[in-house]
């Protein structure tokens, strides 16, 4: 009878156990809903890069000294033009610029009685864009330059040296530039005393791309 009473036992035990199983699991915590992805959100187009490929004109204003053998120095203000075309690779922008600088720092007399009449050069430039949408170029230019030079009686003659600048150039907009810039020219045997002339100057400009 003992044998029985065991065996009513443990058939009952397994019985009960699905059964406590199943209410533990509907009376424990509810189980968590299924997390369900979220359609990424679509990205705001980036601004258009601008370019610097083109044709540009211009004019510019300075302050700058002029240097001459055998005399002083001259300070004074300086006025040009310039036009141009360059090429944006991406990550550098090339270029040619002439400039006509009728205008030099200071007083244009020489030694011997001759005159400075103005400069032209003819320039390569490297530059690098930076900026949110590349709209401002940092850039080198250089190349040869002539210097005519004339006296009372007496035509013009020109001498050839070189100038080297620096400078600043960011578009307002696709087609109005603003700039700034420091230059340096050195031209050799200039004028009937043959007088080495050097100018610095510190420029700003406004110019328009096409």
């Amino acid at each position: 009878m003992i044998r029985s009473f065991a065996t009513a036992a443990v058939t009952a035990s397994l019985l009960a156990a699905p059964a406590f199983a199943q209410s533990t699991s509907k009376s424990g915590a509810p189980m968590a809903e299924p997390q369900i992805a979220q359609p990424a959100q679509p990205m705001a187009p980036a601004a258009p890069r601008f370019s610097w490929t083109g044709g540009y004109v211009g004019g510019q204003l300075g302050f700058g000294q002029t240097s001459v053998t055998g005399d002083s120095n001259r300070l004074g203000g300086t006025a040009g033009v310039f036009a141009g075309y360059r090429m944006d690779m991406g990550q550098a922008v090339l270029g040619v610029e002439g400039v006509v600088t009728p205008v030099l720092p200071g007083s244009s007399d020489l030694p011997g009685g001759d005159s400075i009449r103005g400069t032209a050069s003819l320039l390569l430039s490297a530059g690098m864009p930076f900026g949110p949408d590349q709209r401002t170029l940092a850039y080198v230019n250089a190349g040869p330059t002539i210097m005519r030079t004339g006296g009372s009686g007496v035509s013009s003659e020109t001498s050839t040296g070189a100038t080297l600048g620096v400078g600043v150039d960011y578009m307002l907009n696709d087609n109005t530039m603003l700039r700034t810039g420091l230059s340096h020219t050195q031209v050799k045997s200039v004028g009937a005393a043959n007088a080495r002339v050097r100018t610095t100057s510190a420029n700003v400009g406004v110019g328009f791309k096409f």
